[in-house]
Formats: C-alpha cells, structure tokens, sequence
C-alpha cells in the first residue's frame, strides 16, 4: 500500500527531536522525499509518502503516535491517505533534494552514460576536489575513485 502522511508534532520540539521523529518515520517506511524523472524532491513540511508500506492505517496511525510520544511526550496530529499509483501525485514548487545520496545517485548515473556513450563528453558541475577529480580522471569517471572520494567525507559542495 503507499500512502501520503500528514503528522504536526504539538508544542515547540527542538531540531534534534525532529531529527528523531524524522529517524523513526523512516524506520517505519515514511519518507520525506518524493522522485519524479530521476530526482528526489522534499515534500513540504510534515508530510511524508510510504511506498509499499505493509502496515494497515490503524496500526501505522499508532505506530506515528507512538513515535511521536516517544520523542515529545505528546501524541501528534496524524492524517493518512492510501495513494494507489504515487506517479499519479501531482507536484509542484518543491526544493530538489540535495543531500549526498542524491548527489552521489546522479553522478552514478553519469558514470553510467559515459560507458553507454564515451564518445560524448561529460560535464562535471562543481564538486568537492576529490570528488572531481575521480569525476574527470582520464576524461572518463574513475567508480574506484569517486567510491573512496565519497567513502572518505571530503566530498562538499562548498569545496567546488
């Protein structure tokens, strides 16, 4: 089943207690992202969609209940609503994902063109050094490289 969750955490929790919650969703299977055309996209605040999520309504509802008791000591607001196709949803306005996963997603993805098409040369946008530089190694990407660039932390966006 997927589904769209809606759930406001009452009073003011703080940036770690959302963090938390956010942690425990996930482990739930509720994101806070949503892909369209190969990119990921936050979904606005406090929603979540759960992609083949197995749990029925009811016990997902306490299951998001519980977790909110479990990080604020107060239950939340909760709304729920079964999606039968997720390409059906409609969006528009939201801010591209940018985390690292992401980021490391599309320049697989680039690795991936350039040995479909070598002949064709492949722009690298602004990366952290290391990480560029796995990118644009003998013109073609290094996976070994850019893997132990990416393993290694050093990659930044503000380093390009």
């Amino acid at each position: 089943m997927n589904v769209i969750c809606r759930a406001e955490l009452f009073g003011s929790p703080t940036r770690e207690q959302y963090d938390h919650f956010h942690a425990l969703m996930s482990g739930l299977g509720l994101e806070r992202t949503i892909t369209r055309d190969g990119k990921r996209y936050h979904l606005p605040t406090g929603e979540y969609l759960g992609v083949n999520v197995s749990s029925l309504l009811f016990t997902l509802t306490l299951q998001i209940t519980k977790a909110a008791l479990d990080v604020t000591s107060h239950t939340c607001k909760v709304t729920l609503t079964p999606v039968a196709d997720v390409n059906e949803i409609v969006i528009a306005g939201l801010e591209e994902d940018q985390s690292y996963a992401a980021e490391l997603s599309y320049y697989f993805n680039l690795v991936a063109l350039a040995r479909i098409a070598p002949q064709q040369p492949t722009t690298v946008p602004a990366l952290g050094s290391p990480l560029r530089r796995a990118m644009e190694n003998a013109g073609r990407p290094n996976v070994g490289a850019l893997l132990r660039a990416a393993r290694s932390g050093l990659y930044s966006r503000r380093n390009g």
